[in-house]
């Protein structure tokens, strides 16, 4: 398998996850908690600006019904990640130029625990 098919087959991936978000969403399924964390991620990777805005609107609709603020951290987290993947896009550079660990680090909001 090449390197495209791989990429490929992770951005195929990440339509699959926001598209099962929205189906979680729209089934009141609140108790997946495995959802947010992955759609967060999936949103990060997408290529693709309106599947960026859906997964940022359906983890603003998991924050408003169940998650809390583990979720509301990365939604925020998400918004800005955004912002720089627009900023890096506008200087003529790839959306996953930008690393996620370092923007959480930088805006002080914590997800994971790394370099322990």
């Amino acid at each position: 398998m090449s390197n495209g098919d791989e990429a490929d087959d992770v951005f195929s991936s990440v339509t699959e996850i926001i598209e099962l978000s929205r189906q979680v969403v729209a089934d009141e399924r609140w108790e997946l908690q495995f959802i947010p964390f992955s759609l967060f991620l999936s949103g990060v990777v997408s290529r693709r600006r309106e599947e960026k805005a859906l997964a940022l609107r359906l983890m603003t609709a998991l924050e408003r019904e169940c998650y809390g603020k583990t979720t509301a951290t990365m939604r925020r987290l998400l918004e800005i990640i955004y912002d720089k993947q627009q900023a890096t896009t506008g200087s003529g550079k790839q959306d996953l130029e930008v690393d996620w660990l370092e923007v959480m680090e930088r805006s002080g909001l914590r997800l994971v625990m790394f370099g322990m």
